[in-house]
């Protein structure tokens, strides 16, 4: 299936994760259109994928996720990580959240994850409203701990994104 301008930038975004870090098991937390609770996605990305090969996991890994969604209170149960007093309890499942905001993420999810993540994206799509656009116009809200990363960070984090995107298209 061609893959939506969702899937490109979380690919872009897996990438540049997998740079930042040097990880190749990515867990990023997210939303679905078609599932009723959030995804939390578990990306393998090495450093010699191909990006389409990336976009291509992305989308599998999605629908794979929201083929057997579970609430989310039901997988930090089941892995222990409702217990504050423990160590694995203590240890967030993920520290990054990736939502499409045409989805409805659960305000439960955003609340009792919030405290955990280190890097939020909302990834919103507003139609053009001239007949001439092809593409709708994207533009992206960031929530990020201030702790971890300064403002002039993360606008360089956007404008590698940018440059990536930018990259893809053109090939």
């Amino acid at each position: 299936p061609t893959p939506s301008a969702f899937h490109l930038l979380l690919a872009a975004f897996s990438v540049l994760l997998h740079r930042y870090t040097g990880d190749t098991d990515l867990l990023i937390g997210s939303s679905s259109a078609s599932a009723r609770d959030p995804l939390v996605l578990r990306l393998a990305i090495g450093p010699e994928d191909p990006f389409w090969a990336v976009v291509r996991k992305v989308q599998q890994v999605e629908r794979e996720a929201e083929a057997d969604s579970v609430p989310y209170e039901s997988i930090v149960r089941a892995l222990g990580k409702d217990k504050a007093d423990t160590v694995e309890g203590s240890r967030p499942l993920f520290r990054v959240r990736f939502f499409d905001e045409t989805d409805s993420p659960q305000e439960h999810f955003l609340r009792t994850t919030s405290l955990t993540s280190d890097l939020t994206i909302f990834v919103t799509r507003q139609q053009e409203s001239s007949r001439s656009s092809i593409a709708p116009r994207i533009s992206l809200r960031i929530l990020y701990n201030s702790l971890l990363f300064k403002s002039a960070r993360i606008s360089t984090i956007v404008d590698q994104l940018s440059i990536l995107v930018r990259r893809v298209a053109a090939n």
